[in-house]
C-alpha cells in the first residue's frame, strides 16, 4: 500500500513539473517596447540651452514648446477652462492659444500660423515670437539643423543679474518694472537714473529689489528716494503683517560707482555680497 501511495505521489509530481515546463515554454518571449519618440531639437534662450527632456517631438522643426520657453524666461502660463484656451505671459505680452482650433493671438490680435498640441504640450510657430517687442528668433536654415536660438529682453546682462540677485535674496513672485515704471510708480524721481529695473512686492510682502544706474549728479537723489520708500514700507509693516518688519528694517542700499542696489529680502546681505562681486562687469 505504501509503495502504491509513493508511486502515485511521484507520478503526480512529475505530471505537475511537466505542465509547468510546458507552460513556461509556451509563453511568448518578452520584448522591450521601444522608447517613445522625444523632442529632437535644440532650444537656446539668451545663450543658454534649455532642458527639453520629457517633451514630445515637435510637429514641425519651426514649432516651439511655448510653456517651457515662457517659464524659462521668467514668464508664466495658465489654462482657462471656460474658453478652452491657454495663456502664456512673456515680458509684458500675453499669447493666447485656442486649444480647439489652434488659433494664436498676441495681446488680442491674431498671429500668423497655427498652434499644435502634442501630449499636453503646446507648440507655436517661431514666427509668433518674431512679433514680440525685443524678441528675435534664429532658426539657422543655412545649417540644416533643428536648433532655434531665441533672444529676449531678459538677455540684457543687467536683467540677468537682477534675477540672479533675486534668487540669492530669496525673493519669490514679484512684478518686474522698468526704469520708466519705477519713476511712474514714484519709487524714483524723474530723470534720476539712466538705466534700471526692479522687482516690486506683492501686497502681503515688502520684498523689493531695485538695480539702477544713477544719472550724472543724481546719486544722492536716488539714495534719498530709496530711503523714503524704505520708510514708507516700515510704516506699513509696523502695523500690517508685522512679522515682515525685521526684513524692512534690514533693507540694504549699496553703491558701486554709478550703480545702486536696493534690497528688502530674507537674505539681503547675501545678495549685497553678490552685487558687489558682479558690479564691475556692469557697463
Amino acid at each position: 500500500m505504501k509503495k502504491l501511495t509513493a508511486l502515485a505521489l511521484g507520478l503526480g509530481l512529475a505530471w505537475a513539473l511537466s505542465l509547468s515546463a510546458l507552460a513556461a515554454g509556451s509563453q511568448p518571449e518578452t520584448v522591450t517596447p521601444p522608447a517613445p519618440a522625444a523632442y529632437s531639437g535644440t532650444l537656446v534662450l539668451n545663450g543658454t540651452e534649455l532642458n527639453t527632456a520629457g517633451l514630445p517631438p515637435a510637429p514641425a522643426p519651426d514649432l516651439i514648446p511655448l510653456r517651457l520657453l515662457a517659464e524659462a524666461d521668467h514668464g508664466a502660463a495658465d489654462w482657462d477652462q471656460e474658453s478652452y484656451s491657454s495663456r502664456f505671459y512673456l515680458e509684458g505680452c500675453v499669447v493666447t492659444v485656442d486649444c480647439a482650433t489652434g488659433a494664436v493671438t498676441v495681446d488680442g490680435s491674431p498671429a500668423e500660423g497655427t498652434a499644435q498640441i502634442r501630449s499636453g504640450v503646446t507648440f507655436v510657430p517661431a514666427a509668433v515670437l518674431d512679433k514680440l517687442e525685443g524678441y528675435s528668433v534664429n532658426r539657422h536654415p543655412e545649417l540644416n539643423t533643428e536648433r532655434i536660438d531665441i533672444a529676449t529682453p531678459n538677455g540684457d546682462p543687467m536683467i540677468q543679474l537682477l534675477y540672479q540677485l533675486a534668487d540669492t535674496a530669496g525673493i519669490g513672485y514679484s512684478k518686474k518694472a522698468s526704469a520708466a515704471e519705477l519713476e511712474e510708480y514714484k519709487y524714483l524721481s524723474p530723470g534720476a537714473v539712466t538705466r534700471g529695473a526692479g522687482l516690486l512686492p506683492m501686497m502681503t510682502s515688502p520684498d523689493t529689489l531695485i538695480l539702477c544706474r544713477a544719472a550724472e549728479g543724481k546719486l544722492d537723489q536716488v539714495k534719498t528716494d530709496l530711503e523714503a520708500y524704505r520708510n514708507n514700507q516700515e510704516d506699513t509693516f509696523s502695523w500690517y503683517l508685522s512679522q515682515n518688519l525685521p526684513k524692512v528694517q534690514n533693507a540694504q542700499t549699496v553703491v558701486s560707482g554709478d550703480w545702486v542696489f536696493f534690497v528688502i529680502a530674507e537674505h539681503a546681505e547675501e545678495a549685497v555680497a553678490q552685487f558687489q562681486a558682479a558690479a564691475a562687469a556692469l557697463e
